[in-house]
């Protein structure tokens, strides 16, 4: 049904639409001609002397000549235009050269179209009343004009070239098509399928998923893109629906209050320090400068809460403290002292007022940033376990030109000299065979694991490698580490960081001297049989490795480095090197390493003499590290982070046995007779997980208590559909 005021409506919307279509940008026919020259190449048919019917016609001369009738002092309104330009795109109709497809003929070329409608429209109304005669020659025109723009609906509209952000890039090309075509029709099938891009999908869906990833790219597994098509998404609806703004089709208050949520619990997550997340930027993951600054965020909320009015906003305040964060990076934020796991990113982030941490894993369900048309060549060791440690937020802007790309903090790998694979569009070398990768953050603690496995055949080495956070920074631990055949001798490393060096170095070997290795210095050191553990300290930074009877074996670099962004990314010309002054500090596997382990703190912002104190006296214990389970307690704040890689049990360090009965990762919290368990499936396959402790509890749900064994069965059932991976909390009380 249309409404008796649609038609007004429309108008409105048209009205606003001319300035976009008088500045819509013209492209193609070069070099650039002058109005009064492209009239005297124009035949009586509509053709031009010196060029057939190509896109660059439309999307060049025709458009320009049109904006210029409508808003050039000289040209405004002239009839000789108008009427060569009447002509002209008719003659251009009827010899339709067909739009170029993918990407242009679906965003461009449809908007030059609607733009050179529109920049017409008045004087095509004015015609058809003072002209009647030429009612039909003039919507064969627009109809012929409109039918082609269709093009921003139909051309390449099947699979992933019709969903998330790559319907947005077509909107204005429909928004304009819809006004040229004084539809109210067409409108509500604009607002009909941009409501289907706010939908919350399942893991490999493309848009907004329930933890508020927003995902792009998937065959190869779900690809968060926030820093990307996610952002694209976001603030490309937000501005075209200005245009909206006051009419029926205008967005609603439930999808102005989920795109603040997207911003709040997605995006904002992405952004340290004006620094966009360097491990899930896709193919924009290794540009020179963030691809989205926290300038452009904080622009995207002042502009929603334009668009809105700040009272249908509910979470108005929370957007509020956003934009005081990102305006003012050198300062701390209380407010940023948060964690977040995106379980369907297999993502985690560990913020604090004066650091901020990401953990990259990678699953079945999940890929590490793509690469595609040149860019982002070197980003396919990102998914596995990369840790983006930041306190000042540059620590890996240049470093990263010069960096070892088997050598990206967190990752365990063989240092062969093959040139990377390429992960085109998430497809090609994107899948990982692992389906165990989970998580869980409450806010202040958190912890992450995953099954390092890779599909493509490039890569060699399996891990268990876990990732466990506290107020002072984290602990990474690693087991069962396999190099597989064919063996070649290449060694195999687990790099705990590899940042630009800004100060000296200092360190100390097995509880021995400090040494100091200063700025200016070249240094290449290789460390054997450390068995009483090391620290390490540089750029306000701090890296324990703790004792192993085994001996642990290091290798440190400090030395400039020159690399070619080009290398990175194509977007950039050969020859564009940067040298820049790198520390290095990696754990040698050696070549063939069968069950090999490794355990390091990072502690992100800290004094030296903090950081020597914490190396005497740790209130950090790794209670186990084993092929099976991994298990770290805070002896200053009673909790503990276990991850179980299979059925099994752990004792902790107060008595309290815990079970399992399949995978799972469990934050606990005990404070005297208090019991805080928070526990998720890794796998993401399950409907429930059955936890033993030998304690008799009470207060939570699903308790079978067995007086005779003295050991409670606690049965957690978990999240299912769009929120599969997501963990659970149930809160009890020890009997005595």
């Amino acid at each position: 049904m249309v409404h008796a005021n649609s038609a007004s409506e429309v108008k409105i919307i048209r009205n606003r639409l001319m300035k976009w279509a008088e500045s819509y940008r013209v492209r193609g026919d070069l070099p650039r001609k002058a109005v009064s020259e492209y009239l005297k190449l124009l035949n009586s048919d509509g053709s031009f002397s010196d060029k057939e019917s190509t896109i660059d016609v439309m999307t060049g001369r025709l458009l320009f000549m049109a904006q210029a009738f409508k808003s050039n002092s000289k040209w405004k309104n002239k009839p000789y235009l108008k009427t060569g330009l009447y002509s002209a795109i008719q003659y251009w109709l009827n010899h339709d050269p067909g739009n170029s497809g993918w990407t242009a003929g679906c965003f461009n070329e449809p908007g030059a179209m609607d733009s050179i409608g529109l920049c017409l429209y008045d004087a095509i109304q004015k015609d058809k009343i003072d002209h009647p005669e030429m009612i039909p020659q003039l919507d064969t025109l627009v109809s012929g004009m409109v039918n082609w723009a269709n093009a921003s609906w139909t051309a390449i509209n099947h699979d992933e070239f019709f969903v998330g952000a790559n319907i947005t890039y077509r909107l204005m090309g429909m928004i304009g098509r819809a006004a040229l075509a004084d539809s109210p029709k067409m409108f509500d099938d604009i607002t009909n399928i941009v409501a289907s891009t706010f939908t919350v999908g399942k893991s490999h869906s493309t848009g907004r998923l329930a933890d508020e990833s927003w995902h792009q790219h998937n065959i190869g597994g779900g690809q968060n893109y926030w820093l990307g098509y996610g952002a694209d998404w976001l603030h490309i609806t937000r501005r075209s629906f200005e245009y909206l703004k006051g009419t029926r089709w205008a967005l609603t208050d439930k999808q102005l209050n989920e795109l603040a949520d997207c911003i709040i619990d997605g995006w904002q997550w992405l952004i340290y320090r004006n620094t966009a997340l360097y491990s899930v930027g896709g193919r924009h993951n290794l540009v020179k400068s963030p691809a989205y600054s926290s300038d452009f965020l904080i622009g995207q909320i002042d502009a929603l809460q334009n668009l809105a009015g700040t009272k249908k906003l509910i979470r108005n305040d929370e957007l509020e403290e956003i934009k005081k964060r990102l305006a003012n990076p050198a300062i701390s934020f209380p407010s940023f002292s948060a964690s977040k796991y995106f379980y369907k990113s297999d993502l985690m982030i560990y913020g604090k007022p004066y650091f901020y941490v990401a953990v990259k894993m990678i699953s079945k369900r999940s890929t590490g940033p793509e690469s595609g048309s040149g860019n982002g060549k070197l980003n396919y060791h990102f998914g596995e376990g990369s840790t983006i440690i930041l306190r000042t937020g540059n620590e890996y802007k240049n470093a990263r030109v010069a960096w070892n790309f088997r050598a990206i903090p967190g990752t365990t790998v063989e240092q062969n000299n093959d040139t990377l694979p390429l992960m085109d569009w998430a497809i090609k070398n994107a899948n990982s065979l692992n389906i165990f990768a989970g998580g869980i953050a409450d806010g202040n603690f958190g912890l992450c694991a995953f099954e390092l496995n890779r599909a493509c055949s490039y890569s060699k080495v399996t891990a268990n490698k876990g990732y466990y956070f506290f107020d002072d920074g984290f602990a990474a631990i690693g087991s069962k580490i396999i190099k597989h055949p064919p063996f070649r001798n290449y060694e195999v490393w687990t790099t705990i960081d590899q940042p630009e060096r800004k100060t000296d170095i200092f360190y100390s070997i097995n509880d021995g001297f400090i040494h100091i290795i200063p700025l200016t210095a070249t240094v290449r050191v290789d460390f054997t049989n450390i068995t009483k553990g090391a620290w390490f300290y540089c750029n306000d930074k701090g890296y324990i490795i703790l004792p192993d009877k085994r001996g642990v074996d290091l290798k440190l670099w400090a030395k400039n480095r020159t690399g070619d962004w080009h290398n990175l990314d194509a977007r950039y010309k050969q020859g564009d090197t940067q040298s820049v002054n790198i520390f290095q500090l990696s754990i040698n596997h050696h070549t063939k390493p069968k069950s090999g382990k490794y355990a390091y703190f990072v502690f992100p912002n800290i004094t030296k003499k903090r950081l020597k104190e914490y190396f005497s006296d740790s209130p950090v214990k790794v209670l186990e590290n084993s092929d099976s389970i991994q298990a770290v307690q805070f002896s200053n704040s009673n909790i503990t982070e276990i991850v179980f890689y299979e059925a099994n049990s752990i004792v902790l360090k107060s008595g309290l046995k815990v079970s399992v009965n399949r995978p799972a990762v469990i934050l606990l919290k005990k404070s005297g007779n208090d019991l805080e368990i928070s526990i998720a499936d890794p796998n993401e396959d399950q409907k429930k997980i059955i936890m033993a402790v030998n304690k008799k509890v009470t207060g939570g749900k699903n308790i079978i208590y067995n007086p005779q064994t003295g050991i409670s069965k606690i049965t957690f059932s978990l999240p299912q559909g769009i929120y599969l991976g997501k963990a659970v909390k149930q809160n009890f009380k020890i009997e005595r």
